[in-house]
């Protein structure tokens, strides 16, 4: 995707950046609706399996990971890169 006309070269490492902020800010929107999900269904339902419940969790910790390093990798592009 370009956001700026091939004309303004200069501004290629500008778009570069903007897209991976958006790739993040998109990861963190992603996992925190996936979070509340995992924790929606512990909470509405007390009477899980095992195996189900095992599962959610395994899902929660995933996401938690992967907001952990998108808000990293943002916070990298705020001082670094801009």
């Amino acid at each position: 995707m370009k956001i700026f006309s091939e004309k303004h070269q200069e501004l290629k490492d500008f778009e570069e950046i903007i897209l991976d902020i958006e790739k993040e800010r998109n990861t963190l929107d992603e996992c925190h609706a996936s979070i509340q999900s995992c924790l929606w269904n512990l909470e509405g339902n007390p009477k899980l399996e095992m195996h189900d419940r095992e599962w959610i969790v395994k899902d929660l910790r995933e996401n938690l990971n992967k907001k952990e390093i998108a808000v990293a990798r943002l916070e990298e592009l705020k001082n670094g890169d801009l």
